[in-house]
C-alpha cells in the first residue's frame, strides 16, 4: 500500500509543476488580453489572476511538501540498478530545467500580480 501511495504522489508531483506553469503561463495570456480590453476586462482578469495565483501557490507548495516524500523514498521505491548512478545525473538535470521553470513561473506571476494590484480599480469605474 505504501508503494501505491508514493507512486501516486510521484504523480501529483510531477502534474503540481505541470500545473504551476500553466496556471502562470494562462495568466500571462490573459494579461496580455487584458492590456486591449477596458475597465471591465482588467476587473475580470484581476480576479482570474488571483484564483490563478491561489493555485500556482498551491501547486509549489505540493511541489515542496510532495519533494520531500519522493526524495525519502527514492532508493526504496524508484531506484533502478540497471540505470546505476547515470539516473542521479538524469535526475540532476531534469530538477536544474524544472527548478528553472518554476523560478521563472513565480517571477512572471509576481510581475502580473505588482502590475495588476498597482492599477487603482476604481479608477477604472468598476470596483471589484
Amino acid at each position: 500500500m505504501l508503494a501505491i501511495a508514493v507512486m501516486l504522489n510521484n504523480y501529483f508531483h510531477d502534474l503540481a509543476v505541470a500545473l504551476l506553469i500553466s496556471s502562470v503561463a494562462l495568466a500571462w495570456f490573459l494579461a496580455k488580453e487584458g492590456d486591449k480590453g477596458g475597465p471591465v476586462a482588467h476587473n475580470l482578469i484581476r480576479r482570474v489572476l488571483r484564483k490563478l495565483t491561489w493555485l500556482s501557490y498551491g501547486s509549489l507548495a505540493y511541489i515542496l511538501l510532495g519533494g520531500v516524500v519522493r526524495t525519502l523514498a527514492y532508493r526504496r521505491y524508484e531506484w533502478m540498478e540497471a540505470a546505476g548512478r547515470g539516473q542521479v545525473t538524469a535526475l540532476i538535470i531534469k530538477h536544474f530545467f524544472l527548478a528553472i521553470l518554476v523560478f521563472l513561473g513565480l517571477f512572471f506571476l509576481l510581475r502580473l500580480k505588482r502590475r495588476f494590484r498597482a492599477i487603482n480599480p476604481r479608477k477604472l469605474g468598476e470596483g471589484i
